[in-house]
């Protein structure tokens, strides 16, 4: 561990505060900066996420799992994405979704910027059915940046927020277990 001056320690912890507290402010700024205010790994700064996308609808643990079990048949049944009645959307890294996603969802990184408006619609079918945002919650602004594109993108179709400081960390605590691999349904 490196040592550090006790001005230092109090410089860091402030400029942490600091951006905890400015950052749900400038929520335009995230979506903007798409390259270099994302989340690649499992923890992420505090302050870097919004609880809430305007125009999008914020749901709980308890609204994502009804919106999930609408999507069972088509599941059981081996659906692709676009057959989906609620299409989850995984905004973190490919290595974080292999290692664990909610079943059915389908990787769209923002960190690696293949959150696109075409890859959207195409894993959508278009641009109306209701969509599922999600990341790895409280400390990801992932998901934010991903909401706020398809806003600005003029997505048509309801656009779920499912932040709730869980994400995929909290969905199989909460809801069921997340499932493993490349695949949306393994």
């Amino acid at each position: 561990m490196i040592a550090l001056r006790p001005q230092l320690k109090i410089s860091l912890v402030a400029a942490a505060v600091a951006l905890a507290i400015l950052a749900p402010a400038f929520p335009g700024a995230l979506a903007a900066e798409q390259g270099d205010n994302v989340c690649r790994g499992d923890g992420c700064l505090p302050g870097m996420s919004a609880k809430e996308c305007p125009g999008a609808k914020s749901v709980s643990a308890a609204e994502a799992k009804a919106l999930f079990q609408a999507n069972l048949p088509a599941l059981k049944a081996g659906g692709k994405p676009a057959e989906m009645t609620n299409l989850f959307i995984d905004t973190r890294t490919p290595t974080l979704y292999a290692k664990g996603h909610i079943p059915g969802a389908v990787n769209l990184s923002v960190p690696d910027k293949a959150f696109t408006k075409d890859a959207l619609l195409a894993v959508a079918g278009g641009d109306a059915k209701p969509i599922v945002i999600y990341c790895n919650g409280e400390y990801c602004p992932n998901s934010f940046v991903a909401c706020r594109q398809a806003q600005d993108w003029g997505y048509r179709g309801a656009i779920h927020y499912f932040w709730t400081g869980m994400g995929a960390n909290g969905w199989g605590t909460v809801n069921g277990p997340l499932v493993t691999g490349d695949k949306p349904v393994p």
